[in-house]
């Protein structure tokens, strides 16, 4: 009998929304204003999957105002909803069925039921209303006068002064943005135990806001059952990437890491700690400055080998075999050789990533490191001045 009922209920309600979704799984359906049928938007969010952080990027159409996102997230996790034309709106999935209104014309206005955690949204967003409704507003005029400016000729008598108000609300942006990241930080401050405020601490970290230092802090002091959420989780390999690239700056511990050589043997950089100046050089089989320098390499290392120091290659090409071929015909085997990035399935962090660690932008690129592990020279090239910073050490 109450079998019967229970099937009732869900007749009357509608027999999807009594499916029992499986434990990983989400749905988020939508209803949007304002919109026009046939249009695409996207469903960005972070998860897990394979031991990497991916970040998922799903498309859905609105028709008849409605849409439909599905997927898989191990817990709690911040996605962002967008436009053809500009970012609609920030909240949290959880592995629930979710409902979510929302108007195009006023996007932060959003509502969305189905999931505990927006309770604890609702709180941030009445902090953050009025600043995200001015910022949407901004943001809409400086898109529609930026669309003005290029469609003007090059001698339209406006030009310039079109370009003037541009700069002028950008700037205004950013004050805003700075306004909005005081909230950020009150609030993460003063919500330690909320499920949001890792993501929040992440949002201010990316956008440069605070100094990996400060964001460290803050996230010290958050709940133990938050820092081992998923959004906890995910921040706290964030600051590490963030503490790891500072790291690699002059000064800096050197960061860590192990990496099959082309002779498939393990090496680590910390096992020359005590015994070894490090030379990193960051090169690549396609760039042909970083093949000039080989010959110059070549007689550093043939006099200071044994003087302690160790060149350890760190290439940056994606095709392992060009890689080992430029190793051979260049004969680059006298030192170690390894791969900037020995995983193909890349990760949204990059702790993987050398380049991105030792955070540099064009190659060749040098980077010195003592005995005690510290850089101590960062170079885009090896000349003269930096081959005597060589004989001074060493000899």
């Amino acid at each position: 009998m109450i079998a019967r009922i229970a099937t009732l209920i869900c007749l009357i309600v509608g027999l999807v929304s009594c499916e029992q979704l499986p434990p990983d799984k989400f749905v988020l359906e939508g209803q949007v204003e304002n919109l026009k049928d046939s249009t695409v938007i996207e469903l960005a969010y972070f998860t897990m999957q394979n031991n990497k952080w991916q970040r998922s990027i799903d498309s859905a159409i609105v028709m008849d105002g409605k849409f439909r996102f599905e997927g898989e997230i191990k817990g709690i996790t911040a996605a962002q909803l967008s436009f053809p034309d500009i970012s609609a709106a920030r909240f949290y999935l959880e592995p629930t069925r979710m409902k979510l209104w929302i108007d195009r014309n006023a996007p932060y206005a959003y509502k969305l039921s189905g999931t505990d955690v927006e309770d604890e949204n609702i709180v941030f967003r009445k902090d953050m209303e009025r600043y995200e409704k001015l910022n949407f507003e901004k943001l809409t005029n400086l898109l529609n006068e930026i669309k003005q400016f290029h469609l003007l000729k090059e001698d339209a008598p406006n030009r310039d002064s079109l370009k003037n108000g541009i700069n002028y609300q950008i700037a205004e942006l950013d004050n805003l943005r700075g306004a909005m990241d005081s909230v950020r930080l009150n609030f993460s401050s003063q919500h330690p135990s909320f499920q949001i405020t890792p993501d929040i601490l992440y949002q201010l970290l990316v956008q440069e806001t605070m100094d990996v230092d400060s964001i460290r802090s803050l996230y010290n002091i958050l709940a133990k059952d938050i820092k081992s959420s998923l959004m906890g989780k995910f921040l706290e390999e964030k600051i590490k990437e963030e503490e790891s690239i500072k790291n690699s700056s002059v000064g800096g511990m050197a960061p860590d890491f192990t990496r099959k050589c082309f002779s498939e043997k393990s090496i680590k950089l910390s096992d020359f700690k005590n015994k070894k100046y490090v030379l990193l050089e960051f090169w690549a089989s396609w760039c042909l400055p970083c093949l000039k320098e080989v010959p110059n390499l070549k007689r550093l290392y043939s006099t200071y080998q044994g003087k302690g120091l160790e060149i350890i290659g760190v290439s940056l090409d994606e095709d392992k075999s060009s890689w080992l071929q430029a190793i051979e015909k260049h004969k680059l085997n006298g030192w170690p050789q390894v791969l900037n990035n020995e995983h193909k399935d890349k990760s949204v962090l990059e702790n993987d990533d050398l380049s991105k660690i030792y955070n540099f932008e064009t190659i060749p690129f040098y980077v010195l490191i003592d005995k005690n592990g510290t850089v101590i020279e960062r170079w885009e090239h090896i000349g003269e001045e930096q081959q005597l910073r060589l004989k001074v050490l060493l000899n």
